[in-house]
């Protein structure tokens, strides 16, 4: 899955019509650090879906500004699979982040320090 990832990356930098910082997906361009985040999530985890599929995701202008993935029923974002592991410390890179619920997940250790830079957050 994680060569997968790259290589799509390295195609996608190739035959690019994102501006810089951005790959398309799905005829669609999506900030590279934001799909690294979700990437990241995943590998905690250990799921085998793409970024774009996990939990429920709202874009804008190609940047993540809500995520939500709950074994609970919160606001339409049940997911039957629980994310595991740490919170990834790149979790700053997610700047544009209004709203982020992770109700009902197995994440451990403690929240990074880096969280508070995410000045756009208004729901956690």
């Amino acid at each position: 899955m994680i060569r997968k990832f790259i290589l799509l990356l390295l195609c996608s930098f190739l035959f690019s019509n994102c501006d810089d910082g951005f790959i398309p997906i799905y005829e669609e361009c999506y900030w590279t650090n934001d799909l690294l985040v979700l990437h990241k999530f995943l590998i905690n985890s250990q799921l085998n879906i793409s970024p774009l599929d996990l939990g429920v995701q709202q874009w804008e202008n190609g940047r993540l500004v809500s995520f939500c993935s709950s074994i609970f029923s919160i606001h339409g974002c049940q997911e039957e699979y629980q994310l595991l592991g740490e919170i990834p410390s790149e979790i700053y890179f997610l700047d544009h982040l209004r709203d982020l619920r992770l109700l009902g997940n197995s994440l451990n250790g403690q929240i990074p320090t880096s969280i508070g830079q995410l000045t756009n957050l208004e729901y956690l």
